[in-house]
């Protein structure tokens, strides 16, 4: 599949000197302006040496067929306030039996993606047997790019939707608690400063890591509100007229798809209203594909 290509807008005037406004800023003011120009620098130079290495086209995703069945909960219940038009959040009147697992869900996905083989015509796993066999797909990771090791076999299913569904305490158990969510090694990248340039190249990866047969994980994320602090699963790829409209798995609602648009002009992110996120502009950025991701 061919990489999307869209026209490359011109850089906007308020974007321009970056760096060279950040190190008056740091000559000025010292202390802030020193930890915001350091931080702009220390972004370029993680983005520069983070590049992944090549990989080889990876097999087709099917959705809902290779994703989970089960759902991430949210902790609060989100209604919109009609007097002010804002979602506010509530506590629910029974507590979330599982929630926060969002980039568990997401990391384990990917796993199966990369590892795992469906046998749907052999005989099914006693449960000992079967927790054997997903412990060594999540042991080899989401960020283990496979080149020619045999996929761990699975037995008895048709694909990860009919074992989630037929399994899911199994899965929840074996995928991790929520502190993976908390302390996954990406979280540092969403305090330093996003800027259209970074958006754009990080949208332009993205389109062809999608194009390229791979899926990723990614963290959506408005800092610092944190109305959204989310990851999801990014798994399709389409040219728009403006950017980039990316097909979506959300933890969140397995059963309904999520758009994530690129907006080439404005070299911004955006998602749509949905039952935990008002929609907007968001930072997006690939976790699970390297050591410092």
């Amino acid at each position: 599949m061919p990489l999307p290509e869209i026209e490359s807008p011109p850089l906007p005037r308020r974007s321009r000197g970056w760096v060279a406004v950040l190190a008056g800023r740091w000559a000025r003011d010292g202390g802030l302006g020193a930890m915001v120009c350091a931080g702009g620098f220390l972004a370029l130079f993680l983005v520069g040496c983070a590049a992944p290495s090549a990989a080889g086209p990876g097999r087709a995703f099917h959705a809902p067929a290779d994703t989970l069945s089960f759902t991430n909960q949210t902790v609060w219940e989100y209604r919109d306030d009609p007097a002010t038009g804002r979602r506010e959040h509530y506590r629910k009147a029974e507590p979330a039996n599982y929630a926060l697992h969002c980039f568990v869900m997401a990391r384990l996905t990917k796993e199966f993606h990369l590892h795992a083989k469906f046998v749907p015509e052999a005989p099914p796993l006693g449960e000992p047997a079967l927790r054997e066999r997903v412990r060594r797909i999540v042991s080899l990771g989401p960020r283990r790019t496979r080149s020619g090791d045999p996929r761990v076999e699975v037995p008895g299913f048709a694909d990860l939707w009919e074992l989630s569904g037929t399994h899911a305490g199994l899965l929840r158990e074996e995928g991790g608690s929520s502190w993976r969510s908390y302390f996954q090694r990406g979280n540092w990248r969403m305090v330093l400063p996003f800027w259209g340039a970074l958006r754009e190249a990080e949208a332009r990866r993205l389109a062809a890591t999608i194009a390229g047969g791979h899926v990723a994980v990614v963290h959506l994320v408005d800092f610092p509100s944190l109305r959204l602090n989310h990851a999801v699963l990014v798994h399709g790829v389409e040219a728009t007229t403006d950017g980039w409209k990316f097909e979506v798995y959300d933890p969140n609602a397995p059963r309904k798809p999520l758009e994530l648009r690129f907006d080439a002009r404005r070299r911004r992110f955006r998602v749509p209203s949905t039952g935990y996120f008002g929609g907007g502009e968001v930072e997006a950025y690939e976790v699970y594909r390297n050591c410092i991701y």
